[in-house]
């Protein structure tokens, strides 16, 4: 499914971002590689849909329950932030800016 055919399908009612993000997870289950701490950030992306399902409105959020994914060269608060070389490695304790300004439009 792309962005347009997500979109489509939030604004027609057939499909909410949790419902999307429940289906991707078991999905992600079986393809579950060495991802840090998978369960811990699904129930966070879980916690975020339902988020954005109950706020007043989505016309101000041109990302709306749209998924993203973060390489682990960008910060994320209190996950691992690695750049794939442990001599680099840490916890981080903000969010990057660019991360953030997708999560102010609404994405996941």
């Amino acid at each position: 499914m792309d962005i347009t055919a997500l979109e489509s399908a939030y604004r027609a009612g057939k499909l909410t971002p949790t419902h999307w993000l429940d289906k991707f997870i078991v999905i992600s289950r079986n393809r579950a590689s060495g991802r840090v701490d998978h369960a811990r950030t699904q129930r966070a992306q879980l916690s975020r849909a339902a988020e954005l399902e109950a706020s007043a409105s989505s016309d101000g959020l041109p990302l709306f329950g749209i998924p993203f994914a973060v390489k682990d060269n960008f910060d994320v608060e209190g996950l691992p932030t690695t750049a794939a070389c442990p001599a680099f490695a840490h916890h981080a304790t903000e969010t990057a800016t660019v991360v953030e300004r997708l999560l102010d439009a609404g994405a996941i």
